[in-house]
C-alpha cells in the first residue's frame, strides 16, 4: 500500500474512532442528566456550556468539546469526568 494511502486510513479511522468517542460522551451526558431529572437549560445555566452546545453533544453533532466543558459538566451532574468517559485503556486513570 502507499504511504499516501497508508496515511490517509490512519487520519480517517482517528477521526471516526474519535466521533465515536465523542458521541459515547454525549449519550452519558444526557444518561446522566436524565437520572439527575435535569433540564438541559438548567445544565446550560449553571454548567456555563451554552444550550446548543450541549444539545449538539448529547446529539451526536458536536465535531469537538473541551475537557474545561465537561469537568464543568460533570460537576453539575454530581459525577466525575471518568463516570462521562467511554471504557478505554486512553481514559484509564489507573
Amino acid at each position: 500500500m502507499p504511504n499516501d494511502a497508508l496515511n490517509g486510513k490512519l487520519i480517517v479511522e482517528k477521526v471516526i474512532n474519535e466521533n465515536l468517542t465523542l458521541n459515547e460522551i454525549g449519550r452519558r451526558v444526557k444518561v446522566k442528566r436524565e437520572e439527575e431529572e435535569m433540564k438541559l437549560t438548567t445544565l446550560a445555566e449553571f454548567s456555563g456550556v451554552s444550550v446548543e452546545k450541549l444539545y449538539r453533544l448529547e446529539n451526536g453533532e458536536a465535531e469537538r468539546f473541551s475537557l474545561v466543558s465537561l469537568y464543568s459538566i460533570a460537576f453539575q451532574l454530581r459525577c466525575s469526568v471518568h463516570d462521562l468517559l467511554p471504557s478505554h485503556p486512553i481514559f484509564s486513570i489507573d
